[in-house]
């Protein structure tokens, strides 16, 4: 049997499987629902010690089950809440010796084991530091107990998606978010390519993701400040044509993209940061370091409410809080849709809103993190796209 097996398929046959054969296993997942193998795991008489990311979308029934097991067994339940708590590894034992280990793509949830695309591989052999640090995860969580499960309850049904529409679910903001972002899709397939080719005269410039490009010819066309604005711009485009929004486009490179040293201004800083995260975690920036993130934020730095906006950030406003909204904001096992909206609700209404920091500077967050995913959305931004013929759909007027 080989020691290392590589699948693409559907792991809930295969983790079933390994489970007849054992006597034990460890789990660490970042979210649960309801599904064969975990049923099979409650139900056996196979010793289960399993750590959880307690948070949308593990529904609560799951976690009422849990208790249940965990109160007529010796297996134990751990969980954790943290954004970034992301694994999904399965470790099987037999008398005590672990013998099988699955790592992968796949959380303990039903599309997840069953329906999804995902990729996992099985290990056999060199399992003794796959257990240690699965040993860690579980260590690292907390015991689920009882008493967490109201307040869970609560939080859970105000966040959910399945909120009915009445109550604003999703906002307003972020519908009209999704069609930005599908927008700028469409246009950056006509319009990244011109400025893959005309980068180069760019030396400042030419490093930054298109994203960053795209948002500084929003601002020179529309913004108070830009170039294009000052010499009175270009008309509104007669049509929707895209040889005319790519005409736009090279003007805009040709005549108005600065050439100096320090035209980036805050993008270099933005883009760095990016890096920074990409590359390692946002728990890692220093209080300072996303401070400044925040402040360089077209909103905050220059806003209706910027002064407000700056004390919030510079005084107000704990460090960590920072870091643990950008976490939310960039966790890509939400819809675009679910993280706007939540930054944009209150803590008592079971989002993680944070005061001063309103819509134009939570929508610029993802594009300045994930540029290859989304756009840096504004006012302007917004204003562009009409500029060039794009219209709302009925209902998602900016």
């Amino acid at each position: 049997m080989s020691k290392v097996n590589f699948f693409d398929i559907h792991p809930s046959g295969v983790l079933i499987n390994e489970l007849r054969k054992s006597d034990e296993v460890w789990i660490a997942t970042a979210f649960l629902s309801s599904n064969d193998f975990l049923r099979r795991c409650l139900t056996s008489q196979v010793k289960v010690r399993l750590v959880f990311g307690l948070k949308f979308p593990t529904h609560p029934n799951v976690v009422r089950d849990l208790l249940e097991y965990s109160k007529s067994s010796q297996s134990k339940v751990f969980y954790r809440r943290e954004p970034k708590f992301h694994p999904k590894v399965y470790l099987f034992f037999k008398n005590q010796k672990p013998t099988c280990a699955v790592i992968g793509s796949s959380n303990c949830t039903q599309p997840g084991l069953t329906s999804n695309d995902e990729y996992n591989v099985v290990l056999r052999a060199q399992l003794g530091q796959v257990k240690t640090d699965l040993d860690q995860f579980i260590k690292s969580g907390h015991v689920l107990t009882r008493s967490l499960l109201k307040p869970y309850e609560v939080s859970y049904y105000k966040a959910a998606s399945a909120r009915p529409p009445a109550a604003g679910w999703p906002s307003t903001a972020a519908n009209h978010y999704t069609w930005g972002q599908k927008i700028w899709s469409e246009i950056g397939k006509e319009l990244e390519p011109r400025w893959m080719k005309e980068s180069g005269r760019f030396p400042y410039w030419k490093d930054l993701p298109f994203t960053y490009v795209f948002d500084h010819f929003c601002h020179s066309l529309i913004g108070g400040s830009g170039e294009m604005n000052k010499s009175g711009g270009f008309p509104k485009l007669s049509t929707n044509g895209s040889t005319e929004r790519g005409e736009y486009f090279l003007e805009f490179m040709r005549n108005y993209l600065p050439l100096g040293k320090e035209s980036p201004g805050c993008r270099s800083e933005q883009y760095r940061l990016s890096e920074i995260i990409a590359s390692a975690s946002v728990a890692k920036l220093s209080d300072a370091a996303v401070r400044s993130f925040f402040l360089c934020l077209h909103s905050i730095a220059s806003g209706a409410d910027h002064g407000k906006a700056k004390r919030a950030v510079n005084d107000k406003v704990n460090g960590k809080h920072l870091r643990e909204l950008i976490e939310r904001l960039i966790d890509e096992d939400q819809p675009i849709q679910t993280r706007i909206t939540l930054a944009l609700t209150d803590p008592d209404q079971g989002g993680y809103r944070i005061k001063y920091l309103g819509k134009s500077a939570i929508q610029e967050i993802p594009g300045w993190l994930l540029p290859e995913l989304y756009p840096i959305v504004n006012d302007k931004f917004f204003n562009t796209l009409k500029h060039l013929g794009f219209k709302p759909p009925s209902g998602q007027h900016h």
